[in-house]
């Protein structure tokens, strides 16, 4: 099975990352901390700029 490629828009709101004590805060488009572990950790895999 072959892999999608999906697109972004990136004029619209989307993932938020911010330096916080000692590491990375990310939060959503309606401006809410990402606090789910596992959310947490791919984003850190993906390397969000």
């Amino acid at each position: 099975m072959a892999a999608k490629i999906v697109y972004s828009d990136d004029s619209k709101p989307g993932i938020t990352r911010k330096k916080v004590r000692g590491g990375w805060g990310y939060w959503d488009a309606k401006g809410d901390r990402i606090t789910d572990r596992d959310e947490i950790d791919r984003l850190n895999a993906i390397g969000l700029p």
